[in-house]
């Protein structure tokens, strides 16, 4: 499994996940900053850095980063963290 981060929003819960199961996370650009990804990668995270910032809400941004990354990881499940749309209701 990749877990996508785009907003930060869910990555302790996408960390929290990837560690127990072996699953890769690929964040977008300033989500973290520099000593915790040198702190993450050293307990062990599969972790990838975006090297550029994708805008969550520009479709054909993320459609380009969902297909480096399938090509990153083949035949692996991808969750997105997607933030809602402005004016949005929770589920």
């Amino acid at each position: 499994m990749v877990f996508l981060i785009l907003t930060g929003l869910n990555l302790a819960e996408a960390i929290e996940v990837a560690r127990h199961s072996n699953a890769a996370v690929w964040t977008n650009a300033g989500v973290l900053g520099p000593d915790e990804v040198v702190r993450l990668r050293a307990a062990g995270l599969d972790l990838t850095i975006i090297s550029r910032w994708i805008d969550p809400f520009d479709r054909s941004a993320v459609d380009s980063i969902t297909s480096t990354i399938r090509e990153h990881h083949p035949g692996q499940m991808l969750a997105v963290e997607w933030p809602a749309p402005a004016g949005a209701l929770p589920l």
